[in-house]
């Protein structure tokens, strides 16, 4: 939780379960107890760290209403389905990611791809130079109802 100007923001991070086996931890119980025992905030931003889409979506409807915005990270590709949901939370199921380009998952391609088809460890290595990726998402808000009131996703290659 932190301040930006006048406003009090809090930005939580929840990790899904499904296809993530090591997590123990429910996304929806932990943040049911962050809304109802935690300090109120103006802003409520939800990164939700998950591998299954149908597992982020169900995580922002159960909540469309009582939180500012709900985004999904972890797979990085960018999806194009960001929307203000029925009750004014904004949506989108994965920003995409921020990295090199010419890569699988921001990783030079070789590696990856022989440890994908022998299933034998492979270091990962980060590209050093070539055309990068910036993904995200613009949310505006009211500033009066605190409420989304559109969502951009954004993709920049350069």
């Amino acid at each position: 939780v932190f301040k930006v100007k006048d406003k009090t923001l809090r930005l939580t991070n929840l990790l899904g379960r499904v296809y993530l086996d090591t997590v123990t931890s429910n996304a929806f119980d932990d943040l049911k107890n962050i809304i109802e025992t935690e300090e109120k905030t103006d802003i409520h931003i939800v990164d939700f760290h998950a591998e299954a889409t149908g597992e982020k979506i169900s995580l922002a409807r159960a909540f469309d209403g009582q939180v500012t915005a709900i985004v999904g990270t972890h797979t990085h590709v960018q999806t194009a389905d960001e929307r203000l949901l029925p009750k004014g939370t904004a949506y989108i199921t994965d920003l995409g990611m921020c990295g090199a380009y010419e890569s699988i998952l921001g990783d030079s391609p070789e590696p990856v791809i022989k440890r994908t088809w022998t299933g034998m460890p492979a270091q990962f290595t980060i590209p050093e130079s070539g055309t990068i990726q910036v993904c995200g998402a613009v949310i505006s808000i009211d500033d009066k109802t605190n409420k989304a009131t559109s969502i951009k996703r954004i993709f920049v290659i350069k």
